[in-house]
């Protein structure tokens, strides 16, 4: 082998191993990107789920809104009564007078009197 033949297989070798170490950390980088696309896989299963949990809770909350609207409904009738029923009674009642506590008939404390 020649000077010139030996130097040429120096240099194919050394792009060889420069091209095995870039396929290398290629791989590393395609690996990690997969790794981390589990990841985010796993965190959109997860957000799946709490949706899910979300929208049974939203359900929920929307059929005892309607239940609590339903009663509403059926009390006000109820409530119209009764305030029509309160304001005839309040009607009916003499208004109650303001008595004083203070009246002249309370007797006077003993230092007020000279005892």
């Amino acid at each position: 082998m020649t000077a010139d033949q030996s130097w040429d297989l120096h240099e194919v070798r050394q792009e060889a191993a420069e091209a095995a170490a870039s396929a290398h950390e290629a791989y590393q980088h395609a690996s990690d990107a997969h790794d981390r696309c589990d990841d985010l896989q796993d965190e959109l299963n997860e957000f799946g789920d709490l949706a899910i949990e979300l929208d049974a809770w939203a359900e929920q909350i929307t059929k005892q809104v309607e239940n609590l609207a339903e009663r509403l409904a059926e009390l006000d009738p109820l409530a119209a009564e009764a305030a029509r029923s309160s304001s005839t009674a309040s009607s009916r009642t003499p208004a109650a007078t303001s008595t004083n506590t203070c009246s002249s008939s309370t007797p006077a404390h003993p230092s007020e009197t000279g005892r």
